[in-house]
């Protein structure tokens, strides 16, 4: 049957509301205009539909179809809404619009759509550390929850989180809904958490939002069953499955990939050369463990300054691992891993270029815990400098290991000397290792090679130890003499990594079985542990949790772990239990066209900056001269009292709740920040264009909401970090 409704580009257009085409009859009537969100004078009112949603002629179920099964997350503006009684029950019927011009196609029924009130939309942080997010059915009881002592308010919590675990669920109880204890991979197991309305709160003396949500899937079986928990036994035994009960079932699949990033200047000559023995150490451990060396693959890149400019140094970065490579193969091509033989020109090396070819040119398995190390003496080119080739700094790089779950650990040694650079290495370093709560961070002096040998070993057995323990606990390490299924050898497996994967009291999980030597390998590292540093304990606790955030996220992915769908609660961006942990974290879904909308944007702001600077014209002068959108309404961005009022700002932008300096920059402020602070703001906005040029080509993060979307309807959850 044709289709009668412009509504083909699915989720893409719900979610940025592009104007669509609609072809009918012509109509001889003024045309009418959409609902306006309330409180606003210039935001229309828009639903998205649920899965399976129909398009009717009239209010009326018994009228014509216009269009069946809508795809999930259709985009229409409200002509009419239902009032009263039945909008505070959820019922009657919507009409809607095409556009906002006038083109009213039908009625959708109340319980089909739900409102959007603004583009954003929510993601859960990684569950590691704390606990799931109650979604509540009304906002009173979390909001009174909220304002109780801390005491109090987790006892209160303890007790929900009792009656979720019993499996017992009153009818009055009021938590709808909760997050699974897995980690839902947004790229793999698509949800939709849009934010509904909000309120900023205070807790514990932080702020945070009180937030009214729906929650969605893009389809499949069960898209339209809801996930509340007090009728919903299937969802809640699924809700309720622990990194110990995937590990049971997945354990054995758990394959990690390490691959380190070097410093190959002059400089790093003896800690290439330690590295070498870390690695060489590590195969001897592995030696009578092939299942074990098998899951653990390994690569090196080395970098340091443009080859272009410096041509001696031979190149700029080098991938010495086409294929990641078993720890014996990685013994050899280690030692094939040397320093220049000439110095680059200054002390800062290039290694954003480094860490973004390793990121993006590595070849990685799919499915694969994925951790890069890092390990330099020198900073990274700053942004501006003619050497920083990819334009990141150390957040947007960040924000993009982050968005692919690549763990970076960040070894920093430290020069006689430079006490500046110092400073600018251990900035980047830090920023770059950020990880579950804290940093995957370890500094050296130059020259001292125990330290440093001490860090690396600590984070290749790490990684080693965590890959054994996951096969002991899904059976798959085989079984020592005299050890039945089920028993651990009477061996303590090691406290950290059966912390990592739910054992109690440091023994493995239930189902262990372990042979000989991998019983060794997991021996109690008491001892170890009383040879090491205060410093390098705290690292080794950080990379316990670095590893269980990555583990977590592993886990939840292969599991296929499935987010609340169907539902309308009320939930709050902070853990319950501890307010110093976010739960909920904001993203903007964004297709490609809209990606290179806002790239221009930021590049004609990049040029009106460069150009003010220059001429010592005001910003807006400047910006009106850079910009072809601007000659289509000059007189608008002459009076604009800010950016976000110039009419250059991309409609899915427009509106949103978040914090931007572009969005208030105006000429009063542009002119009160001198030569460095403008350079320095117009590099930031250079870097965020260099992330998204890099989200654009990276086809592991696009998600198609329906079948035979083009390439062109696929959406991207840019956290927020990445916006301007």
């Amino acid at each position: 049957m044709k289709k009668l409704t412009p509504v083909t580009s699915s989720f893409i257009a719900a979610m940025l509301g592009l104007s669509l085409l609609f072809v009918g009859p012509a109509v001889a009537q003024p045309p009418r205009a959409p609902l306006m969100v309330e409180g606003k004078s210039a935001l229309p009112l828009r639903v998205l539909t649920r899965p399976m949603s129909n398009l009717y002629q009239k209010a009326d179920e018994k009228s014509p179809v216009v269009q069946g099964n809508l795809p999930a997350f259709s985009n229409y503006f409200v002509y009419t809404k239902p009032g009263g009684e039945k909008a505070a029950l959820g019922q009657g019927w919507y009409e809607v619009g095409a556009n906002d011009k006038g083109d009213v196609v039908g009625w959708l029924r109340a319980d089909d759509v739900f409102e959007w009130l603004q583009t954003m939309c929510l993601a859960y942080t990684n569950p590691s550390g704390r606990e799931p997010v109650l979604m509540f059915e009304s906002r009173r009881p979390l909001e009174d929850l909220i304002k109780k002592a801390p005491t109090a308010r987790a006892e209160g919590v303890k007790a929900l989180y009792e009656t979720i675990e019993s499996k017992k669920i009153p009818a009055n109880f009021p938590v709808v809904s909760v997050e699974p204890k897995l980690a839902v991979d947004i790229a793999k197991q698509f949800y939709l958490l849009p934010i509904l309305d909000f309120k900023v709160i205070e807790m514990d003396g932080r702020e945070g939002r009180l937030l009214e949500l729906a929650a969605a899937t893009a389809g499949g079986p069960g898209t339209r069953e809801k996930s509340d928990i007090r009728t919903n036994s299937d969802y809640l035994g699924a809700a309720s499955l622990t990194a110990a009960d995937a590990t049971r079932k997945n354990g054995e699949n758990l394959t990690v990939e390490i691959v380190w990033v070097i410093d190959t200047t002059v400089s790093m000559s003896p800690y290439i050369a330690q590295t070498l023995q870390v690695v060489t150490d590590v195969s001897e451990r592995l030696a009578n463990q092939p299942d074990l060396s098998e899951r653990v693959k390994f690569g090196v890149w080395g970098y340091r300054d443009p080859v272009e400019d410096i041509p001696t140094i031979e190149y700029t970065t080098k991938n010495y691992t086409p294929k990641l490579q078993s720890v014996a193969d990685f013994v050899k091509t280690m030692g094939q891993v040397e320093e220049t033989k000439v110095d680059s020109v200054d002390f800062p090396e290039d290694v954003f270029s480094g860490l973004n070819d390793a990121l993006y040119q590595t070849d990685w398995r799919p499915d694969s815990l994925k951790i890069m190390v890092l390990v330099g003496d020198a900073p990274g080119h700053e942004l501006g400098h003619k050497w920083n080739l990819t334009g990141l700094d150390a957040e947007k790089f960040h924000a993009l290991a982050s968005d692919k779950k690549v763990t970076l650990m960040a070894l920093q040694v430290r020069p006689n000397g430079g006490k500046r650079f110092q400073r600018l290495a251990e900035d980047q370093f830090r920023t770059l290792s950020a990880k579950a709560g804290s940093e995957l961070y370890f500094d050296v002096n130059s020259g001292d090679l125990d330290s440093f040998a001490t860090a690396t070993d600590l984070a290749v057995d790490g990684v080693v130890k965590l890959v054994a323990q996951a096969l002991a606990a899904s059976g798959a390490g085989g079984t020592s003499a005299g050890a039945g299924p089920g028993t651990n050898s009477g061996t303590n497996a090691g406290t950290s990594a059966a912390a990592l994967l739910g054992g109690d009291g440091g023994q493995p999980a239930p189902n262990t079985a372990i042979s000989g030597e991998l019983a060794a390998l997991l021996a109690d590292d008491e001892a170890q542990d009383a040879k090491l540093s205060d410093k390098e304990k705290d690292f080794k606790a950080n990379l316990d949790k670095a590893l269980q955030a990555a583990l977590v996220d592993w886990l939840g992915s292969t599991a296929e772990a499935q987010a609340p769908r169907d539902i309308t609660a009320w939930a709050v961006d902070k853990d319950l239990t501890d307010s110093n942990m976010s739960s909920l974290e904001v993203r903007l879904l964004i297709n490609k066209r809209q990606l290179d909308s806002l790239s221009t944007i930021l590049s004609d702001v990049i040029k009106a900056g460069r150009t003010s600077g220059i001429s010592g014209d005001d910003f807006f002068t400047s910006l009106q001269a850079a910009s072809a959108m601007a000659s289509r309404d000059p007189e608008k961005l002459s009076q604009a009292a800010d950016f976000g009022q110039s009419g250059l700002v991309p409609e899915f932008l427009e509106g949103l709740p978040y914090h931007s300096r572009l969005m208030s920059i105006n000429n009063d402020l542009w002119n009160s920040m001198s030569p460095d602070e403008q350079d320095n703001f117009v590099n930031m906005l250079e870097a965020n264009v260099k992330a998204y040029q890099q989200l654009h080509n990276d086809p592991g993060g696009w998600v198609a909401l329906n079948e035979g979307d083009d390439a062109d309807d696929m959406v991207y959850p840019i956290p927020l970090d990445l916006l301007p």
